[in-house]
């Protein structure tokens, strides 16, 4: 009974982190904000944020967690997952917080978070149907999470009026035929 309590609390907390950097994240640049910044708007204490995260960078890269996973997870598969139209549009959707944080500082952050997330589907992939690499994962990983970020990033900043469905089927066919130039099965 009391770890339903303590995981409902945890939760909160953790949810109320994410909704006060968000918030933050849409008024301040991000190179200003710091985690007492982000701890006063949550109205939680410091030493609770450490519990959660390593640092606002952490904060970052795990509030993107879901949207990228989606990205990954198209990494090798034959067909278009169904999530990735739902993701893209999540991306429209959150238009002004997707451009501020493509675009600024926090590039590289997300850039590295995503790439760590391919890095372990190309590994994966790799156990699963062994191949002759080009480069190591960890580039390829950097090279398709810089690639897929971009058309994200450029979608969002500029007044191309590409559908989600568009641009989901894009990135998938970029992203596998990148794959597929970049590892040689046989």
């Amino acid at each position: 009974m009391m770890s339903d309590k303590t995981d409902r609390r945890t939760e909160r907390t953790r949810q109320a982190l994410l909704a006060a950097f968000r918030d933050l994240v849409q008024e301040y640049p991000y190179d200003t904000l710091s985690v007492g910044d982000i701890v006063g708007r949550a109205n939680v204490g410091r030493s609770t944020f450490y519990e959660h995260y390593d640092g606002k960078d952490d904060l970052l890269s795990r509030s993107v967690g879901t949207p990228f996973r989606a990205l990954a997870a198209m990494v090798g598969v034959a067909e278009m997952p169904a999530s990735l139209v739902g993701t893209i549009a999540h991306f429209r959707e959150n238009q002004r917080i997707g451009r501020t944080l493509l675009t600024g500082p926090t590039k590289p952050i997300l850039t590295r978070s995503l790439a760590d997330m391919i890095e372990a589907e190309l590994v994966a992939l790799g156990r699963k149907a062994p191949a002759s690499a080009l480069i190591p994962d960890a580039l390829a990983a950097l090279h398709l999470a810089s690639g897929q970020l971009a058309l994200i990033e450029n979608w969002l900043t500029t007044q191309h009026a590409c559908r989600p469905e568009v641009i989901a089927e894009a990135l998938f066919v970029s992203t596998n035929a990148s794959v597929a130039a970049l590892y040689r099965r046989g």
